[in-house]
């Protein structure tokens, strides 16, 4: 009978542990989201301040480790706030995205970024949601995706003031709006926009931004085209339009 007491309690305290998110504050961890096509999204979290760190393609045996505030935004006032200068407040994770929350006390406003996987299950998609913690804050600009990709060469595919994705010789980064500011440097990118918005006690969500991959299989069926094709595969998944439409705009990606 004890033993029929000892799983009993076990369950009870198992089963609520597998189904909410895992809380990672005050000890220092690796998480591991993973995407279905044999990728990985991987964050550190030291103490309470959580970041993604890396985006490794297992099958291929690449690791392209990342650096950088990840997002930041400019107020009226010329003031540029980066999130990694701040403390994650929380880090939630689940069997499909991670959640990291900040808070902003100069601003002051609450930064929530779920990382996921798009439907290709290659392209990690960084959702940005902005929510005042005081009184409505006008927010000039933001910086949606403005990391360093260690040791990689990057290439713009168009003009800086357009939204056009960013290449690099496996990888590419892009934001879902047409209007972006697209900028490199060496292994550093940055993809901003204007934004003239009031924030106030309500969740507003920012245009998404991506990070993806050409796999071994793109490279061995599409040659140099596989970084393209690996890219057009993802707004395939992404588009709402029917498979029979096609609406042509001055950049494809778009």
């Amino acid at each position: 009978m004890k033993y029929l007491w000892i799983i009993f309690f076990t369950l009870i305290y198992l089963i609520p542990s597998l189904c909410y998110p895992t809380l990672a504050q005050g000890n220092d961890q690796k998480i591991i989201l993973k995407g279905k096509a044999g990728v990985e999204a991987i964050f550190e979290v030291h103490d309470s301040f959580g970041q993604w760190v890396a985006y490794s393609d297992v099958e291929s045996g690449q690791t392209w480790d990342i650096g950088g505030p990840t997002f930041y935004l400019q107020t009226l006032d010329g003031k540029r706030v980066i999130i990694a200068e701040q403390n994650s407040i929380k880090v939630l994770k689940d069997s499909t995205e991670v959640v990291i929350e900040t808070d902003i006390f100069s601003s002051p406003l609450r930064v929530r970024q779920t990382y996921s996987f798009s439907k290709d299950d290659r392209t990690l998609r960084i959702q940005t949601s902005l929510r005042s913690l005081d009184k409505p804050v006008l927010v000039r600009r933001i910086g949606l995706l403005s990391i360093s990709v260690l040791g990689e060469k990057l290439k713009l595919t168009g003009p800086e003031y357009v939204s056009f994705p960013i290449f690099g010789e496996r990888i590419f980064a892009g934001v879902e709006h047409p209007s972006v500011e697209c900028k490199i440097k060496n292994d550093t990118l940055s993809l901003s926009q204007p934004l003239y918005i009031n924030i106030n006690d309500k969740w507003v969500d920012l245009p998404p931004a991506v990070f993806g991959s050409a796999s071994d299989e793109d490279f061995i069926t599409n040659g140099e085209e596989a970084l393209r094709r690996s890219f057009i595969r993802y707004l395939d998944g992404m588009r709402v339009k029917p498979d029979d439409m096609h609406v042509h705009y001055n950049d494809w990606w778009t």
